[in-house]
């Protein structure tokens, strides 16, 4: 199920580069060398901040979750004394 979520997230996150890159290659044809590199260039860096944006993501669940299951850790209350109490027998405890 997380590879799904994973796979979908990744294509969500690089589709749109993915089309930048297709029009790259359409109109390389008609554009000079500089151009194309410069396009290209600009593709990459989309990528890569892209990329940088999802682990920024990731990383901030990631600690949000911890942060929420240290408060359920020291949140959790028993009922051990009030059930040792119902059976003691007389003064002794």
């Amino acid at each position: 199920m997380h590879l799904l979520i994973n796979i979908m997230q990744t294509h969500f996150l690089l589709q749109p580069l993915l089309d930048a890159v297709n029009a790259l290659i359409d109109s390389s044809s008609w554009m000079d060398c500089q151009s194309t590199t410069d396009c290209a260039d600009h593709i990459y860096e989309g990528v890569v901040d892209a990329l940088r944006l999802s682990a920024h993501t990731h990383k901030l669940l990631y600690k949000k979750r911890i942060r929420e299951e240290q408060v359920t850790e020291t949140s959790y209350f028993t009922n051990d004394l009030h059930e040792t109490i119902l059976r003691k027998s007389g003064q002794e405890f």
